[in-house]
């Protein structure tokens, strides 16, 4: 099966919520794996409709949904735990004992605060894309909602800047430390007392290591990340609309995005289309107000296009889905 020239390695499938991306996205991971291909699926909409779509339960693991094909619902609550706990680890690693108690406290409220599932959600996103993807030719991701998506898409490069920038704080520290053993520490009695000093130093060394061969870790994962996806030879954008105004105002911003992050736009999708003979007058009103919308999607990128008619049957397990798979050919 020869496959359009739009394919990379890694495909974002989004647009506004129930315009059928999930879908499009499970149709198109079909698509690739009867090529030949090894693919993963993998679902990073909280609200997963994935394991509906496929009528079986995919979790946090790789499930085989088909020869050739993975699928994964990535769980942001575990990860925000498990996120957390290796936060806890490290931190026992690097801090004193008597300082634990409190970090270990601090930490656990951040679990709570705002922005800590998403971190958590990129932190696993990012492993799939640098570490998991080896297995595969091609790993699709079926996103939430734009806005969603977006921040999906923008915060490694964000959180690989945030991390750059610690780690230099973090340096400056250590240089800062070292000029103070050197002089000796400052006492009370005004005298430098070396030798009260001495034994920590080779503790203070190694808490100090393994904070900055954590953070360089960190910063070298999401700088792979965001690397990967801004490569328009690797990875790009299927926007996924119907023919109505709201939908439409989405893929538009979605594109002005795209262009905005150097990400390559590799396919609008326009689902949903009403069929073109029609005898209702209702209908026909319709399909006049859908021709608008799609001759304006039409003229809104110059990627690859297809069109998608409304069908008379939810796409719901493999047979309906496979429906959908020529019409993403064409």
């Amino acid at each position: 099966m020869a496959l359009p020239d739009w394919i990379c390695k890694f495909l974002f499938v989004g647009g506004k919520g129930g315009v059928g991306k999930t879908t499009v996205a499970a149709a198109l991971a079909m698509m690739l794996a009867k090529a030949g291909r090894q693919v993963l699926i993998v679902s990073t909409d909280p609200a997963h409709s994935l394991g509906d779509i496929f009528e079986t339960a995919i979790g946090a693991g790789r499930l085989t949904l088909l020869p050739g094909l993975d699928g994964i619902e990535i769980d942001s609550d575990a990860e925000a735990d498990h996120y957390i706990e290796q936060v806890k680890r490290n931190a026992a690693k690097s801090l004193a004992g008597p300082l634990m108690g409190e970090v270990t406290r601090q930490i656990e409220l951040a679990r709570h605060a705002p922005g800590a599932t998403e971190a958590a959600l990129v932190e696993r996103t990012a492993r799939i894309l640098t570490e998991d993807a080896v297995d595969y030719d091609h790993v699709v991701f079926d996103t939430a909602p734009t806005g969603h998506a977006m921040r999906l898409i923008t915060l490694p490069e964000l959180l690989g800047r945030w991390t750059e920038t610690l780690l230099g704080h973090h340096e400056k520290m250590q240089d800062m430390e070292r000029v103070y053993d050197f002089l000796g520490g400052k006492h009370s009695t005004g005298h430098r007392d070396k030798a009260a000093n001495k034994p920590n130093a080779p503790e203070k060394t190694q808490q100090r290591q393994i904070t900055a061969d954590i953070l360089r870790a960190r910063r070298d994962l999401y700088r792979a990340a965001a690397k990967i996806i801004t490569d328009p030879a690797r990875a790009a954008f299927v926007a996924v609309a119907t023919p109505e105004k709201l939908p439409v105002l989405e893929v538009e911003r979605i594109l002005a995005f795209l262009k905005e992050q150097r990400m390559k736009p590799g396919l609008l999708v326009m689902n949903k289309i009403l069929p073109d003979h029609l005898s209702d007058r209702f209908l026909i009103e319709r399909k006049s107000m859908e021709a608008g919308y799609i001759e304006r999607l039409k003229r809104a990128s110059a990627c690859a296009q297809c069109f998608i008619p409304l069908q008379e049957k939810e796409a719901i397990g493999i047979q309906r889905i496979s429906d959908i798979i020529p019409y993403l050919q064409s």
